[in-house]
Parts: structure tokens; C-alpha cells; sequence
């Protein structure tokens, strides 16, 4: 890798230590076992304290959303803590890249965001801030006239749908009583849900950073993404890479990627972390999803350029500091143009397969490497590579 990628961790220290020297900082929330976070908080000569918000671990939303509940409305338990920590409350706290609490026990929290962030990554809102088409329906009608293969996505009335939280594949022909079935199912948390066309194509998400002058993106990575043909539910357990994609279709796909980037710095006034989420073709990249967070794959990100860890401290950063983006843009560029020559086949799941193994060293064995993780990590029946709607309903 890069001998010069250190400074990014190096130019976000810099930038950093002025907020952070000397100071408490409270790790809580999604950052409270975030060993990158709490190494860099220590070099930036601040004091860690893990808080652990006692959320289970499990389905990704229900977990944000308690730590959301717990950070606006503390424990007595959670106060005793941080005041027997912290007895003057000058401490600062980190919950991460998706919370938008502005204080905690009367502590001041960095690197949130604005609710008006959160709210640009409602399922109706990014039909808005990507100019997709499809509709929004309300859930009281049963789903009536879906045209069939169709994507429901269900809005949450409290919260927002994290990853494929809410997220279906309504097949061709289906049976009428299934797909009232699916509305009552969603009917449990919300009334309303989008109705977008089926995009045949490799699914293929891009991360990068949004700063007040540059769109900043990593190149693709491969989604893996599979439909489960009993629930009609989407997953997405986890990503792989690279992702060979022919140079004209790349090129169109990152001018695709950063026209978003730019409309969300535009509308939502955002700078920080951002994936995207879509398929890809030979006619393009078509995108479903813009996320501003730092999301789950950037930490494929960190394990492939450990030197320039955790890029969620270059977000922490870009959103802290308003001189942050004009330091970091030319770094954040080198980083991004070395992960793009990175050879070596690499991946991170999050909802665990039942079996994977590291790279085989010999290069001939990695396309059935590959194939083995795509398949490892399908729960139901995957939409790996190019996908032939005649095939997917077999």
C-alpha cells in the first residue's frame, strides 16, 4: 500500500487535537467497542471511557434505534456512570456517524448529524434526493395493483429502514393473498411503502466521503445481496471486492455517484461519510440509496488501509470542523486512487455465513474463492452477478 496514505489518520490527528487534547471523551453507542475509534482518540491525547448502552445485539435497526431511546432519555444507571466518570460533565461523547443527539447528561456530543440528515435517509425522501421514480403508497389498501417484478420498501412511521430492514421482491405472477399477507406484515411498524421497479444487474455499492469542495468515492465493491423465495425478503449480508467493472461503465458509474454526492451536499447542506447503494450493467449504474453515515463496508475500507484507520475519525472530522474539508480532500484522493489499485481479493460480511476462509495466495483459486463466499453468505437464492429475470424465479 501507499507509503503516503498515513496521512489521512495523520492530517485528521492534526485537525483533531485541538478539539480532543486533554478531554474526556465517552465511546457510546455503535463507537462504544470501536477499538480504531479509541486508538485515535488516545493519539489525539484525549481520555477513553467505553459506555456500553446494554442494546442486545441483533437486527441492525431495532439496535440504532435503542441506542437512539437510551441517548435521548439516560438511565439512572447511565447517569450514575458518566457523572462518576466525569463529575464537572466537560466530557465530550462519540455515538457514532448515525446519531443525531446534540447532548448527553448535559455532555456535548461530536461527529452527530442533523436530523434533517437522518431524515434524507427516509426510503420517500431518496426517491426525492435521487430523483428515482415509482410511487408511495398507503399500506391500508393491501398493496392493490402492484406491477409484478416490483421492490416494496416499507417506511417506518418511527425511525427510519436501515439496510434491507423493510425491503421485499415481489415476484411476477404472485399470488394476491401473499402479497396482502406481505402489506399486513409491513402494516406492524408502518402505513406506507415505495413501490419501485425490479433493476436486473450486478448489485454494487460505492463509499466515499462528501466535503465542502470534492466528492471523494472508493471505487465499486460487489453487494451480496440475495431473496428469500419463502418471505420475499432482501438481504444484504455483506460486500466483496474489487469488483471488475469495463472502464467506460466505471467511468459513467462514479459521474453517476458523485452528481448524487453533490445533490445531497446541495439539499441537506451534508458533508461526511456516504454509500451508495444500485446495480450495475453494461448500460450503467443504476443507484437505489444514498446513505450519509459512515456505513458497514467502510470497514473493508479500514481493514485494506490499516495505516489510514479509522476513516470513521476523517468523518468525525469533516463533520466537526468546517476547515476539515479543504486539509483532507487531497489526502482522502490518494487514499481513494491506491484502494483502487488494490489487487487482492477481499470481504466483510455482517450477518455471518456458515463458513469463510481468507484469500487463497494462489491467484488461479480466487474465482472460486470468491464464488464460494458469494454463495456462503446467500441466505435464500442470490442476485450475485449479471441477473436474467427468467432465471431468478426458478
Amino acid at each position: 500500500m501507499d507509503a503516503g496514505l498515513p496521512q489521512v489518520r495523520q492530517t485528521a490527528l492534526r485537525l483533531a487535537k485541538p478539539l480532543l487534547q486533554g478531554r474526556t471523551v465517552f465511546l457510546t453507542g455503535s463507537a462504544a467497542g470501536s477499538s480504531g475509534m479509541a486508538r485515535f482518540l488516545a493519539d489525539a491525547a484525549a481520555r477513553t471511557v467505553p459506555v456500553d448502552l446494554g442494546i442486545a445485539a441483533g437486527d441492525p435497526r431495532e439496535r440504532f434505534a435503542g441506542y437512539e431511546r437510551t441517548l435521548a432519555r439516560p438511565t439512572k444507571e447511565l447517569r450514575g456512570m458518566l457523572d462518576s466518570a466525569d463529575p464537572d460533565s466537560s466530557a465530550l461523547v462519540y455515538a457514532g456517524s448515525f446519531t443525531t443527539a446534540t447532548t448527553v447528561c448535559g455532555r456535548r456530543v461530536i461527529g452527530a448529524r442533523s436530523p434533517n440528515h437522518l431524515d434524507a435517509e427516509r426510503k420517500d425522501r431518496q426517491r426525492e434526493v435521487l430523483g428515482l421514480g415509482g410511487r408511495v403508497v398507503c399500506l391500508a389498501d393491501g398493496l392493490a395493483h402492484v406491477n409484478t417484478p416490483a421492490v416494496v420498501q416499507g417506511i417506518p412511521d418511527q425511525g427510519i429502514a436501515m439496510a434491507t430492514s423493510h425491503t421485499y421482491l415481489v415476484p411476477p405472477s404472485a399470488d394476491s393473498r401473499r402479497v396482502r399477507a406481505l402489506a399486513e406484515t409491513l402494516k406492524r411498524d408502518c402505513t406506507r411503502a415505495v413501490l419501485t421497479p425490479f433493476n436486473p444487474g450486478v448489485p454494487c455499492t460505492f463509499y466515499g466521503f462528501i466535503t465542502a469542495t470534492s466528492i471523494i468515492d472508493f471505487g465499486p465493491v460487489e453487494a451480496l445481496v440475495c431473496w428469500d423465495p419463502r418471505t420475499w425478503r432482501i438481504h444484504a449480508p455483506g460486500i466483496l471486492r474489487p469488483l471488475p467493472v469495463p472502464e467506460g461503465v466505471l467511468t459513467s458509474a462514479r459521474a453517476e455517484v458523485r452528481a448524487i454526492a453533490r445533490r445531497l451536499r446541495r439539499h441537506h447542506r451534508y458533508v461526511g461519510a456516504f454509500g451508495t447503494d444500485g446495480v450495475i450493467t453494461d448500460a450503467g449504474y443504476t443507484i437505489h440509496e444514498i446513505n450519509p453515515r459512515i456505513c458497514a463496508g467502510f470497514g473493508l475500507l479500514d481493514q485494506m488501509a490499516p495505516e489510514a484507520a479509522p476513516l470513521a475519525a476523517v468523518d468525525l472530522v469533516l463533520r466537526q470542523l468546517p476547515n476539515a474539508s479543504a486539509v483532507l480532500t487531497e489526502p482522502l484522493a490518494a487514499l481513494a486512487t491506491a484502494l483502487q489499485r488494490h489487487p487482492t481479493p477481499t470481504y466483510r460480511l455482517w450477518e455471518t455465513p456458515g463458513h469463510s476462509s481468507p484469500a487463497p495466495a494462489d491467484e488461479a483459486a480466487r474465482p472460486t474463492w470468491a464464488q464460494q463466499i458469494r454463495e456462503a453468505a446467500a441466505r435464500g437464492r442470490l442476485f450475485s452477478n449479471e441477473l436474467k429475470e427468467g432465471d431468478l424465479w426458478k
